[in-house]
């Protein structure tokens, strides 16, 4: 991981459906994807990251409505290359279902996202 390029990456999570994990080479590619993605989900979040040294720092956050973590579940599993996130109620049961290439993102109650590389 050390090696690899920083990786700027977008978490979108409507409440109670799928989400979507996406990245990109740079920050306002990343940032545009984020904001294009809320208007079809008007109660959704979207979590703009850069992934750097198995590090994933939040840059900013986009959404609105009435959105809160104790109506979905706190884990998901994606692939880093980006695709839908698959919702998992522990982080033990995320981490089973995890692989090579996969990241962990973790809901936070303070409205933080955590991300964990595989």
């Amino acid at each position: 991981m050390p090696d690899r390029p920083p990786i700027f990456a977008v978490a979108v999570l409507p409440p109670g459906g799928r989400g979507t994990f996406a990245t990109f080479e740079n920050e306002q590619a990343a940032v545009d994807y984020a904001d294009r993605s809320l208007p079809s989900h008007p109660n959704s979040r979207a979590w703009i990251m850069l992934l750097e040294n198995g590090r994933a720092m939040r840059l900013g956050v986009r959404g609105a409505g009435d959105w809160t973590t104790d109506r979905i579940p706190k884990f998901y599993v994606a692939p880093l290359a980006g695709g839908p996130m698959r919702p998992f109620h522990t982080y033990e049961d995320a981490r089973q279902e995890a692989s090579l290439g996969m990241v962990i993102l973790s809901l936070q109650d303070d409205g933080g996202i955590r991300v964990d590389e595989i």
